[in-house]
């Protein structure tokens, strides 16, 4: 199973990059293919067309998307309706105490929005989510 962790690019700081680096380390105990937004998309020699053609290939061919919702960006809503176009199951990861977009939160692929105060806090609740999927092999 293919896993896409995504989030806001503007959201790259010193502070952001150990919290995905940590959800991707965790999500390779489920799946057997891990993408995330970063370092795989950090910087792209591509031209916006070809990235938008890239992108929705790697959509495409993923069982699940795990988008940080926190904060709006354009980017990661185009991303979304990606999901959409493609039936693919999205679990949103919000930070306590912000509100997530109702477009977002309403997507018809969204199966939950989980709201975290710490990385491993939204770790246990994604081992919930995940332990009914099929283990890595």
């Amino acid at each position: 199973m293919k896993v896409y962790i995504m989030g806001p690019k503007q959201l790259a700081s010193e502070d952001t990059i150990p919290f995905y680096k940590s959800i991707v380390a965790f999500s390779k105990k489920y799946f057997g293919d891990v993408v995330c937004t970063y370092p795989n998309f950090w910087d792209s020699d591509k031209t916006p067309s070809e990235h938008y053609e890239f992108m929705k290939n790697v959509i495409s061919e993923c069982d699940l998307l795990i988008a940080e919702v926190t904060t709006p960006a354009t980017g990661l809503g185009v991303q979304l309706e990606m999901a959409v176009e493609y039936g693919i199951p999205v679990i949103g990861l919000l930070k306590k105490g912000s509100k997530a977009s109702s477009l977002a939160a309403g997507l018809p692929v969204m199966k939950k929005v989980i709201e975290y105060a710490s990385t491993e806090e939204l770790q246990k609740q994604l081992s919930d989510e995940f332990a009914h999927l099929p283990k890595k092999t």
